[in-house]
C-alpha cells in the first residue's frame, strides 16, 4: 500500500489543486530547507539540490549547523570495526520538498490512493536523460519552464511513472 503522505495529505478522487494548494506547498517547502535539516537538500544533488538553491542563500548556511552523529541516517560498514556515519534527507523530508499529494482513486473500495508531486522525486529523476551527474544548461531550462508553469497556474501534477515520461529525452 501507499504510505500516507504526511505533509500535504490525501485528496479525493479527481482533486484539481488551487494556487492557494501550490502557495501551501511553497512555503512549507521553504519553512523546512530554512530548518536545521534543509541544508541536507544541497548534498541530495539532483532536482532536490536545485529546489534548495530556491531558498537556501549560500552554500555557506550549511555549516550553521554541527553534524551530530546520534541524528545520523545512514551508516555505511567500513569494515568489522569501522562504520562511516552520514546524514541524509528522510524520504518524507524528499516528498516535502518535491510536494507530494496522497490522490485517492476512484475504486468501489475508495482505499486505494496515488501519489502525485509537483516536482519528479529523486528516483524519477536519476532515471531521466537530466541526470548526466551535474546540473546542466538543459537542466537549468527545463526546470525554469515548470517552474514558470506553476506560478502560472499552469502545472499538473504527475506520477513518478508520468514525470520519468515527462522528463525523457
Amino acid at each position: 500500500p501507499v504510505p500516507y503522505c504526511l505533509h500535504f495529505g490525501s485528496r479525493w478522487p479527481n482533486y484539481t489543486l488551487t494556487a492557494n494548494d501550490y502557495n501551501i506547498y511553497v512555503e512549507a517547502r521553504r519553512e523546512f530547507l530554512l530548518s536545521d535539516r534543509g541544508y541536507l537538500a544541497l548534498h541530495a544533488g539532483g532536482i532536490i539540490a536545485r529546489l534548495a538553491r530556491l531558498v537556501i542563500p549560500c552554500p555557506t548556511y550549511e555549516a550553521r549547523r554541527a553534524f551530530d552523529p546520534d541524528d545520523a541516517q545512514g551508516i555505511l560498514r567500513v569494515s568489522s570495526v569501522r562504520a562511516l556515519v552520514y546524514d541524509c534527507l528522510t524520504e518524507e523530508e524528499e516528498d516535502l520538498i518535491c510536494g507530494v499529494y496522497a490522490i485517492a482513486t476512484s475504486t468501489a473500495s475508495g482505499k486505494q490512493e496515488r501519489r502525485l508531486s509537483w516536482w519528479p522525486q529523486p528516483a524519477a529523476f536519476a532515471q531521466s536523460g537530466h541526470n548526466v551527474g551535474w546540473w546542466t544548461h538543459n537542466c537549468e531550462d527545463w526546470f525554469h519552464r515548470q517552474l514558470d508553469k506553476m506560478e502560472a497556474g499552469q502545472a499538473v501534477l504527475r506520477t513518478q511513472q508520468q514525470w520519468r515520461s515527462h522528463i525523457a529525452f
